[in-house]
């Protein structure tokens, strides 16, 4: 699974994404930290299937 977030996030997923990989260990996820417009590009390109982003971008 590929996970995009900003670095505003990290904090979040290192208190709760050991916890899911302890509760499904075949699970394989690839972290991508960018920006909030970056992470939508790859969200509308299919490269993401999560993005924890702003969803408008100015």
């Amino acid at each position: 699974m590929a996970v995009g977030t900003v670095m505003g996030a990290v904090p979040l997923l290192n208190d709760h994404l050991p916890q899911l990989l302890e509760r499904q260990p075949t699970i394989r996820v690839e972290l991508v930290k960018d920006t909030s417009a970056h992470l939508l590009n790859l969200l509308d390109s299919g490269r993401l299937e999560i993005a924890i982003c702003r969803t408008s971008v100015s």
